[in-house]
């Protein structure tokens, strides 16, 4: 196991009966697209837990479940989760960013379990961690003041490219700091809280990454601006500022589209955008 502050890796799921083999995760992602296709219209980048109860399965198995509430103590949330894909030779990236200042939560009881879906490597793109090199928790500004509006209308202050939406002023520093590639094979995940700074480059290689983010939060945190927030608790007792999501039963039936609708107009859907 290695451990940076804020982070560790690589964990992984062992449950047979819901990963008989990693190469399924793979082969359910593009069932997943299609569905979405074929019942949405487009591509549900955003919170995939409230539209698949094998996704919403992933995230609640014992095998995650048991290292985050190492964390986040017995009271689990999942607040939001996305797909981050980089297809063969894509030229999309994400920028070196915290979490804290995007996400404008009350407290830092926030994990997310990053899951890979395919093999993630050096070679197509996989995340990478900076090291901090003693116990600080400074969350460094954005380069906008609303993240949260501007979330919404859909605003971008980086490139075209860059799968995160606003630049961060991460002193220089940092960046020049140790950089830990998260290399995992598929069905192996990692974790980090809202400190850590990370990102990922592009894909050189001919193979898709793919990788399934899942936010947990305690029953305690809230947005800070969003008063109508949602989440799914998963264990524990529920919170009370957050209104209840509701567990998916089976594959995009009517139920679970109708809560994904309603979710996603909430802080975690975080505007629509799409990865």
């Amino acid at each position: 196991m290695k451990k940076i502050i804020g982070a560790s890796w690589p964990y992984r799921i062992q449950d047979e009966n819901l990963l008989p083999n990693p190469s399924e995760l793979e082969r359910f992602y593009y069932k997943y697209k299609s569905l979405c296709f074929e019942n949405i219209g487009n591509m549900c980048t955003l919170k995939p837990h409230l539209l698949s109860e094998y996704l919403y399965n992933i995230a609640i198995c014992n095998d995650v479940i048991k290292p985050v509430s190492n964390l986040l103590g017995t009271d689990i949330n999942i607040w939001s989760s996305a797909f981050f894909v980089k297809e063969p030779f894509s030229e999309k990236y994400v920028g070196m960013h915290q979490d804290g200042p995007y996400w404008q939560l009350s407290s830092k009881k926030v994990v997310t379990a990053w899951i890979a879906f395919t093999d993630s490597n050096f070679n197509n793109g996989c995340l990478q961690f900076i090291e901090k090199n003693n116990n600080e928790s400074d969350i460094f500004p954005l380069d906008i003041k609303d993240s949260y509006e501007n979330y919404k209308l859909g605003n971008k202050t980086t490139d075209e490219n860059d799968l995160i939406s606003f630049k961060q002023n991460i002193p220089k520093s940092y960046l020049k700091s140790k950089i830990y590639n998260v290399e995992l094979s598929a069905g192996q995940f990692s974790l980090h809280d809202i400190s850590v700074i990370h990102g990922s480059q592009k894909n050189n290689s001919n193979k898709p990454r793919i990788g399934y983010a899942v936010r947990y939060i305690d029953s305690h945190t809230y947005h800070l601006r969003d008063k109508d927030d949602r989440a799914l608790n998963v264990s524990g007792n529920k919170s009370e500022f957050l209104m209840p999501d509701r567990a998916p039963q089976g594959e995009f039936t009517k139920e679970n589209i109708e809560t994904y609708k309603i979710s996603m107009k909430c802080a975690g859907g975080f505007g629509n955008k799409s990865y």
